[in-house]
């Protein structure tokens, strides 16, 4: 056998190998969702962030002493946290992950993002003038036992 056809039959038969291999694909790299808001309630911390095209699931995570650890993973686009206290910060990511949860498709925001968990505060609804003072009013906060003016 000459030369070239040796080189020939090699290279074909390297052909026929790549050809057998199935293709890997990559898991895809959607945009890392962003926490956009924050809500306080009596009850817990509302947390919501911006749709990812294509994200078939989100895992949220809160940063504790020991590092990132997962809460929940879900299909919305929020998740209400009843675990917290009054006046604790408390910090969030969110990443995508694939629908069987066995892959990440996205990065997450490794700094999060810190939310204080504070009742609302009252909005004053008025002021009336009297020969004792000025009265204030303003509307109740659901969970509220005390107001300090």
């Amino acid at each position: 056998m000459t030369h070239a056809k040796r080189l020939f039959a090699v290279l074909i038969v390297l052909l026929m190998i790549l050809l057998s291999v199935p293709a890997v694909s990559a898991a895809p790299n959607l945009q890392t969702p962003q926490i956009t808001s924050f809500e306080s309630t009596k009850d817990g911390i509302m947390i919501t962030w911006s749709p990812v095209q294509n994200a078939e699931k989100y895992r949220i995570y809160y940063k504790g002493r020991n590092g990132w650890t997962r809460m929940s993973t879900t299909a919305d686009t929020s998740y209400f946290d009843a675990d917290v206290s009054l006046g604790t910060t408390y910090t969030y990511t969110v990443r995508c992950i694939n629908v069987d949860e066995s892959a990440f498709t996205s990065d997450y925001n490794t700094t999060g993002w810190k939310h204080t968990h504070y009742l609302a505060t009252p909005e004053i609804t008025g002021f009336e003038g009297s020969a004792q003072g000025v009265n204030i009013r303003w509307n109740a906060v659901d969970g509220a036992a005390k107001y300090r003016v």
